[in-house]
């Protein structure tokens, strides 16, 4: 759980490969994160994203982060997470607003009082740590890492604690780790925002390119 103590306490990861489906051409392992936070990895390595001949030539390896999916999970219990799930996601006026944020509250207090010590250990250093350890696990070398969103994040984290270990990068949908949560969630509506004013303006040119009726 704590890499500063590895003698302590224990969580597990869980883990999934996609062997190389040629392994006379094989040249390595691509390993890859779907991003999320608490996308499942296992779940994405099983549908064979990358085909072609990246299939035929590389191991496709993933994992579920620590404290999501099927390795050591968060729970915060259901009490909170009930009621906050069946509140009105969309408040209109001030006072459901707060209503919003007190249970959102509820359900951060209670994820603290149930799983305070993982929590404490859920991080991206810590998710790095666990690539580190997932790679020497395959003993293939130099790791070839794809991540996407908040996996962008994992692979620069990685690459700033074990630059050795990393063969090649790609990232997509790049989170820049100098931002804050709050700021990189106002830039997502940004980007969200212009790419529905682009297609709302190709749409008006040509309505029957635009798949969605004009209502």
């Amino acid at each position: 759980m704590d890499w500063s103590d590895p003698d302590g306490a224990q969580i597990e990861l869980a883990r999934a490969k996609v062997p190389a489906s040629h392994r006379s051409e094989r040249l390595g392992t691509i390993v890859t994160n779907p991003g999320g936070p608490g996308g499942s990895g296992v779940d994405f390595v099983a549908s064979n994203p990358f085909g072609g001949d990246l299939a035929r030539r590389f191991d496709q390896v993933s994992w579920d982060p620590r404290g999501v999916g099927s390795s050591t999970a968060v729970t915060c219990g259901e009490t909170a997470a009930s009621a906050f799930l069946h509140a009105d996601p969309d408040p209109d006026t001030a006072e459901e607003q707060a209503t919003l944020d007190r249970l959102a509250r509820a359900v951060s207090d209670e994820c603290a009082g149930h799983d305070a010590e993982l929590l404490a250990h859920v991080g991206t250093i810590d998710v790095a740590r666990d690539l580190e350890a997932l790679r020497l696990a395959l003993d293939d070398g130099p790791i070839n890492f794809v991540g996407f969103s908040y996996g962008t994040q994992i692979g620069q984290m990685y690459a700033e604690l074990f630059p050795t270990g990393m063969r090649s990068m790609v990232l997509d949908g790049v989170v820049d780790p100098a931002l804050g949560f709050t700021e990189f969630l106002m830039g997502q509506i940004d980007g969200f925002e212009a790419s529905f004013a682009a297609q709302s303006a190709e749409c008006a040119k040509a309505s029957e390119r635009c798949g969605v009726p004009d209502l």
